[in-house]
């Protein structure tokens, strides 16, 4: 079951990032949003490290469709990984 998040909350994502069994960095960290358009939202929210091997993104929901979303991480240059997933954007009952 994908995550479920209440529109006009925060998303916050931690993405992991190891070689040879040991935290390392990627040379850069890309991030991919789909919408549940299938259209991609640009710009994407970019990643930041927070320590070595560990870089999170956060996502607004506020204003954004209500539906389900896909995300793609990629890792690229000393660590080569790629990531999928989904979360739902749902609208609140309360919404005018």
């Amino acid at each position: 079951m994908p995550l479920s998040i209440l529109q006009a909350n925060v998303l916050r994502l931690t993405l992991r990032f190891e070689r040879a069994g040991a935290y390392a960095d990627p040379s850069y960290v890309t991030l991919r949003l789909k919408k549940p358009d299938g259209s991609e939202l640009s710009p994407a929210p970019v990643p930041v490290r927070t320590e070595l091997g560990i870089w999170q993104w956060e996502f607004d929901t506020a204003g954004q469709p209500a539906g389900t979303w896909t995300y793609r991480a990629e890792g690229d240059g000393l660590v080569d990984a790629a990531t999928e997933g989904t979360f739902v954007v749902t609208q609140s009952a309360f919404a005018q």
